[in-house]
């Protein structure tokens, strides 16, 4: 069962670029989205909520029950024009380390502070690619950079959080405990520190 924040995945959990994140945090004001504790338990019911929510191209990719890689990668398209449509360009896909999988973009507002723009540029997210990476996510196993990974673990012994050594996950280290926790906020520093170390200028998303 996945919970579904408002304004999606890429707009409420921690990215290392911070001035996109203020950014993304600022159009998502106005974006037509899933409210927060709305709950999808299957592809159908992520492929209904795009239905009801008028996104028809993600709707198109999902509607079979089902949600792969060329889905998620021609979502990203899908937002790609969208955003190009309204002056605006999105930087090449670059995979969330964190979960293996997640396709990470930057929006060059090409110094637009229209806040009317910036929405536009959340409603594109949140017609297209939002509801694919949801189904994508509901159908698919996180898995972390083994790199990134080895990174954490270390970087929790040191701070005296107990691991097991074969966590694949940011699930398997949280272990249920929620990001406000002891335990969530140590594996949100370890990551972000270490993902930081590793892969300088890319930015991450950390979901709980």
């Amino acid at each position: 069962m996945r919970e579904f924040a408002p304004c999606g995945r890429r707009f409420v959990t921690f990215m290392l670029s911070a001035a996109v994140a203020a950014s993304l945090l600022t159009a998502c004001s106005g974006a037509t989205t899933p409210k927060k504790g709305l709950e999808f338990t299957d592809v159908a019911s992520v492929a209904a909520r795009a239905k009801q929510d008028g996104a028809d191209k993600a709707l198109s990719l999902i509607a079979d029950g089902d949600a792969t890689a060329a889905d998620l990668s021609q979502s990203v398209d899908d937002f790609r024009a969208c955003v190009e449509a309204i002056g605006m360009k999105l930087s090449e896909p670059v995979v969330n380390p964190v979960d293996g999988w997640t396709p990470l973009t930057d929006v060059d507002f090409n110094g637009v502070t229209d806040s009317s723009l910036q929405q536009k540029a959340a409603q594109c997210y949140a017609k297209t690619e939002q509801y694919v990476e949801l189904a994508y996510e509901l159908t698919h196993k996180a898995t972390m950079d083994a790199r990134l990974m080895a990174a954490v673990q270390a970087c929790l012994t040191d701070r005296r959080i107990d691991i097991t050594g074969s966590e694949r996950n940011v699930a398997d280290l949280v272990r249920g405990s929620n990001s406000s926790s002891a335990r969530g906020t140590a594996v949100t520093a370890c990551i972000q520190a270490k993902a930081a170390d590793l892969y300088p200028g890319t930015p991450i998303t950390i979901a709980f």
